[in-house]
C-alpha cells in the first residue's frame, strides 16, 4: 500500500501467468484455453496500471460482459450464403 493504493507486483504476476498455463493443462489438458486467459489478465493487469483495486474491477462478471458485448458489436456480420 502506498498513498492509500495497494499495488501489486508486476514481476511476480508475469511469472505466475507464465507458469499457469503448464499447471492447468496438465490439470485440464487444454492449454490454448489457460494461455489465453492469462492474456487476458496480463492485459487487465497492464490496463490496470498494476493496482489491485482496478485488476478486480477490469476482470469483475459485470465489466467481463460488457467487454464481450463490445466485441459482438465491433464484430461484423458475416453475409448469409444464398441458395439458389
Amino acid at each position: 500500500v502506498f498513498d492509500d493504493v495497494t499495488w501489486f507486483n508486476k514481476e511476480a504476476f508475469e511469472r505466475a501467468l507464465r507458469c499457469a498455463p503448464v499447471f492447468a493443462a496438465m490439470e485440464n489438458g487444454n492449454f490454448a484455453l489457460v494461455k489465453n486467459v492469462s492474456g487476458e489478465f496480463r492485459a487487465a493487469a497492464s490496463g490496470a496500471g498494476y493496482k489491485l483495486n482496478a485488476l478486480i474491477e477490469a476482470l469483475s462478471p459485470a465489466r467481463a460482459g460488457k467487454s464481450a458485448d463490445r466485441k459482438q458489436q465491433e464484430t461484423p456480420e458475416k453475409p448469409k450464403e444464398r441458395k439458389i
